[in-house]
This record gives C-alpha cells, structure tokens and sequence, in this order.
C-alpha cells in the first residue's frame, strides 16, 4: 500500500514536533469511554490560540461511533463558542467520507481559521491511494475588519502510487472566488521504506524542497532529521528583503521503559538575505512522557528554549564566537486523567 502524500514527511515532522504542541497551555485532561461513546474534556490555563489570554478555558470533545454501519461522528465545542461537527463513513471497502463543518467566533477568525463545510472523499485500492475534497468557506459578516479571501469555495486533490517500499505521488489546491479559479499551490514528492530506514523528499511548485529521513535504531530508540529550504521574496511594504531560508532539524526518541518517553530535539534556521546579511535562531527542548496504568493518568511535561545569534558569528564543532542576544524560554505541562 503506497504512503499517501500528506503522510511523505510524516515520520519526521512528528519526532521533531508533534508533541511540543503541548507547550501552548498548560492542561488538565480527563477522558472518558463505553462501547461508542468516547468523551475528552481539557482545561487549560490559557486559550492557545487566543492573544492575550490569562484565564483559565475549557473545551469538551464527544465522539460516538456506529459500528455496524461503518460511522464515526465527532462533536467538539469550547469555552471561546467555537463549534465543529464531523461525520465519517465507509460505505464499503478501500473508500472513506468524511463531512466537516466548524463555526469560528469573531475573535479568532483568521486567514487559518475560518467557517466552513467540506466533503472529502478517501480511497485507496492496491498500488493506488488519493484524496479529493472541496471547502466552502465564509466570512461571518460581524467580523470587523474583514479579513480577506474568507468567501470562497476551495478544491484539493491528492493521489500516490506505491509498491515495495517506494511511492511518488503529488498534491494540488486551488480557490474559486468571485467567479474565477485560481491554483493555490501543488506539490510532489517520494517516500522510500528500506528496512529499519525511511526518507521522504517533497517539493511546492519546485520553489522550496524539504526532504527527511527516520532510523528506527531499536525497538525503544528512533531519530530523525529534516532539512527545508526555500526562498522568500522581497516585499516593500513590508520591509522585507529577498532572502534564502534554511530550517534544519535532528530529533531523537527513547523509551526507557513502558511508562516513561524521552522526545528531544534541536533546531536551527539560517535566513540570508539580500545584501551579505545573516540571521540564525536556534532552539532546542524536550517533552517527557510518564504514564501511571494504576491511576489511568498520563503527565508531560515540556520545555523549549529559542535562542538568536548576532550576525556574522562564527560556528564551530566545539565553540560559539559571539554573544547570545533576545531568545525566550517556554516552559509546558499537560495532565491527562481517563482512558489511554
């Protein structure tokens, strides 16, 4: 079965970050399951994707599933009024449906988040494996100012072929508005298995390429590494130089035994622009997972400090030249009590 595109750098991107999401809020969850019915409520201390939150938020997720006729719902709201609904189902094998809607708050639209319906359709049958959807979304007229593009129907295709460890494939997207389809942007890209060993190779429009790869060293230790590059262009009205970006990053995963994980990673991002000029932030941090079966409760705590190096430092295998200067440290916890 051929890995689908949105999954070619997957393995990678999960070992650097999937769990320092965490690091937004601090969080309490408490989960809950019978036979159908799965329920996940969280309180955190501040709402993640809020500017200038200080009090404590709350949101509950419910899931209820229908076996016997192959179909999943999912209903989720929170303490900010944002709503999202989600229906799958697999009306036989190979191919899945999936209906999506949300409702956004005035608050937190923006260009990322909007209001929206979409219908998705899955399949996937021997060599083959593809994804099509299309998104209509709208602007809630209350919103004030209005951000632009927010009124539009949006389409996206996806398709890979693979066999034997190998699979090409390649993503599209574009929007229709006011009457008028435009292509967003298209990718392709590879995903190559050998063994203990995966590397992945994507590209948007040929203008950035990010490529990876993942060694599962044993079965309690696993790294990876990532490397993008891309190029910015310049912007007046922003101030902005044209430059070239390259984001470099090595993680490492250990389980010490069937309660604790170690996830660590450091990342490094070189900007030069247009004139000579270099600009270099680093960062690295961890998350440490511990589970206690006795109590049903999961703990992780997570950490993560950025630093920025002044221009023209001199890098080496074993010294820094020069002085830190701005950087931040954040600092995470997330409880979970329920079902694992």
């Amino acid at each position: 079965m051929p890995v689908a595109v949105g999954d070619f750098l997957k393995k990678f991107g999960d070992l650097l970050s999937k769990k320092y999401k965490k690091i937004k809020s601090n969080e309490l969850v408490v989960k809950a399951s019978d036979s159908n019915m799965d329920i996940e409520a969280v309180i955190m201390n501040k709402y993640p994707d809020l500017k200038n939150s200080s009090s404590p938020e709350g949101s509950v997720k419910v899931t209820y599933s229908l076996k016997e006729y192959n179909s999943k719902m999912e209903l989720f709201t929170d303490s900010q009024n944002k709503f999202t609904a989600k229906i799958e189902n697999k009306p036989f094998k190979g191919l899945k449906l999936v209906a999506k809607g949300n409702g956004i708050p005035p608050q937190l639209v923006s260009k990322k988040a909007q209001t929206n319906g979409s219908l998705e359709a899955n399949y996937e049958q021997g060599m083959f494996k593809g994804k099509a959807g299309v998104t209509y979304v709208k602007q809630p007229a209350y919103k004030d100012p209005v951000v632009k593009g927010c009124e539009a129907a949006k389409v996206a295709v996806e398709a890979s072929v693979g066999q034997n460890g190998i699979s090409v494939g390649g993503a599209a997207s574009g929007k229709l508005q006011d009457g008028k389809y435009s292509l967003s942007k298209w990718s392709v890209g590879s995903n190559i298995t050998a063994g203990s060993i995966i590397f992945g190779l994507l590209t948007n429009k040929f203008e950035d390429v990010t490529a990876g790869a993942h060694y599962k060293m044993s079965n309690d230790t696993s790294v990876g590494t990532q490397v993008a590059i891309s190029s910015v262009k310049a912007d007046k009205k922003k101030e902005m130089k044209a430059a070239n970006k390259t984001d470099i990053g090595l993680g490492v995963e250990h389980r010490f035994n069937k309660a604790t994980l170690l996830q660590t990673k450091i990342e490094a991002n070189f900007v030069s622009e247009e004139g000579g000029s270099l600009k270099t932030d680093f960062s690295y941090g961890g998350v440490v997972e511990y589970k206690y079966p006795q109590l049903a409760s999961k703990l992780q705590l997570t950490g993560k400090i950025n630093m920025q190096l002044p221009i023209g430092v001199l890098i080496s295998t074993k010294y820094v030249v020069g002085v830190y200067k701005g950087g931040s440290t954040n600092f995470g916890i997330c409880c979970t009590y329920g079902d694992q």
